[in-house]
């Protein structure tokens, strides 16, 4: 589990149904500890709870994205965040190290640092070919796609060329890119950053993104695919 203070900063992650409540156990600490939380998820409503002698009880809504709430310093014992849709990401940190994750909770660390969490991230290049850049699978983990990049030159004849990702849950996307005349002219760049992190279809499945041949003529052609795996 992260021990989250401040020195770290913000840290996002992913609530699983699976492990859902989230629950901080502050140790009924009255040394001026606070808990921040927010709501990044759009689609999602977080509540969270708080008791303890000194504050209270106290319970609040998080109903859109960017909503977010400090519990300030005091007699608070436990912290519970719970989300009416799952997987739903939210935002956490805390200021006092002594407190701890009291429920098990998947850390699918989206700003680095979660344990049991790979960063990933995979390239490529070639010239007048297709370019694939995969995020590679293992046994017992699943593949998180958090964005990709496609950039290049041009080809002898203009063209408009698909790229696609595979390997996700839903099934195959499909974006597309123009291709200018020339080789030293280049295409606009596609740059793709997912607002939460696309899963793949299983476990020990590979995400791959792929950028059809740019054409004959073409010098360069780059894909940039990033993630992580848990």
């Amino acid at each position: 589990m992260a021990n989250i203070d401040a020195a770290n900063g913000d840290t996002e992650y992913v609530l699983n149904s699976a492990q859902a409540p989230f629950v901080l156990d502050l140790g009924n600490r009255a040394d001026g500890a606070a808990v921040w939380i927010a709501n990044i998820d759009p689609t999602a409503v977080i509540t969270v709870e708080w008791s303890g002698s000194h504050a209270g009880t106290g319970r609040v809504n998080l109903a859109g994205q960017g909503d977010r709430i400090t519990i300030p310093g005091g007699d608070v014992t436990r912290v519970t965040v719970t989300s009416n849709i799952y997987p739903a990401i939210i935002g956490w940190a805390y200021l006092d190290p002594g407190m701890r994750v009291e429920t098990a909770f998947a850390e699918t660390g989206i700003l680095g640092g979660a344990s049991g969490v790979t960063d990933l991230i995979a390239g490529a290049t070639g010239a007048a070919q297709t370019v694939t850049a995969t995020l590679a699978a293992a046994a017992g983990h699943t593949c998180y796609l958090t964005g990709f990049e496609v950039t290049g030159g041009g080809a002898t004849a203009a063209s408009i060329v698909p790229v696609t990702v595979t390997g996700l849950v839903g099934g195959t996307l499909t974006y597309y890119v123009a291709v200018p005349a020339g080789a030293t002219a280049g295409i606009v760049p596609l740059v793709v950053q997912y607002q939460r992190p696309l899963a793949a279809s299983a476990t020990n499945q590979a995400i791959a993104v792929s950028a059809s041949t740019f054409g004959v003529g073409n010098a360069a052609a780059s894909v940039v695919a990033h993630g992580f795996r848990q």
